[in-house]
Formats: structure tokens, sequence, C-alpha cells
């Protein structure tokens, strides 16, 4: 069963989000085009409910070539993006977290 195989390979939490995705998403497998106007956060955990289901089920090389005649490309946000997303956080507490951080990674991260 596909819910114990989750169990197996995946923490409580992240199993039941991956569960719920694909029950909530299923549609997607024979129309990945309900994809594309996601929330790119959404968009993400869909895709990758999608394509642990469809490993499971034998039929990702199908999906994917699916995914692909529909357009649906996979984006992840790059470490500048991330870099921007932080800078642009006005959370007050910030210049502490990175003086922290700073004091404890190495200078080569």
């Amino acid at each position: 069963m596909y819910k114990d195989f989750l169990h197996k390979k995946y923490g409580h939490q992240y199993a039941v989000a991956q569960y719920s995705y694909a029950l909530k998403y299923l549609d997607c497998l024979d129309n990945p085009s309900r994809i594309v106007p996601l929330h790119p956060s959404t968009k993400s955990n869909v895709m990758k409910a999608l394509i642990c289901l469809t490993k499971y089920l034998g039929t990702y090389l199908e999906y994917k070539e699916k995914l692909k005649q529909h357009g649906v490309k996979w984006t992840r946000p790059d470490s500048f993006d991330s870099f921007v997303r932080i800078m642009n956080n006005n959370h007050s507490d910030l210049l502490e977290w990175y003086k922290n951080a700073y004091g404890i990674l190495d200078d080569n991260e």
C-alpha cells in the first residue's frame, strides 16, 4: 500500500504531506498543465508528491514525458534568489541571526 511505502521511506509528517498532495492533485497525473499556475512552493510540493507516486507505480518515465509535453518545469530557487529573499526580509532580528550564524559557520560556508 502506498501509505506504508511513504511511512517506510520518510518521516511521519512528510509522508502524510506527500500522501495528501498526491490525493489532492491526483488528476495532474493525466493533466500536468494544472500544475503550472500553482504558487512555486505548492508546485514544488505537488511535483515531489506526484513524482514519488509515479516511481511507486512504475510510471515515472511516462509521467516525466507528460510533464515535458505540457511545458511543466521544476524550478528551484538558486542560492542568489535565496540570499535576496533573506535580505529583503525586514525582520528586526535578521542582523542578530547573521551575527550568530557568522560565528558558527566556517569561512567556506
